[in-house]
């Protein structure tokens, strides 16, 4: 498995942005139409802002330390996932 946060801290603030905006992306068809209810789009990236900043930069005060101490072990291995793909679709991987 990729060492995410390694990979993470190589990148700066605006690639760490693209990756948010990235994420969305994967659930919208190329004219930027949701494939899926808006709701399970938010069901999916809940969280992502604030965990992707935590392995980021855990000493950022830019996240919610009660919303990433929230997300249980199966919900944060679906956010990694979803940032693994973002990054691999952005060429970060």
């Amino acid at each position: 498995m990729i060492d995410l946060k390694s990979k993470l801290s190589e990148l700066t603030a605006f690639q760490i942005e693209e990756i948010m905006s990235g994420a969305i992306d994967l659930f919208c068809d190329k004219n930027g139409k949701p494939l899926m209810k808006v709701s399970e789009i938010q069901n999916k990236i809940n969280g992502l802002d604030d965990y992707l900043i935590c392995l980021w930069d855990s000493n950022s005060d830019d996240y919610d330390i009660d919303v990433v101490n929230s997300l249980n072990e199966d919900k944060k291995k679906q956010l990694k996932k979803l940032i693994i793909r973002v990054m691999d679709k952005l060429g970060y991987i």
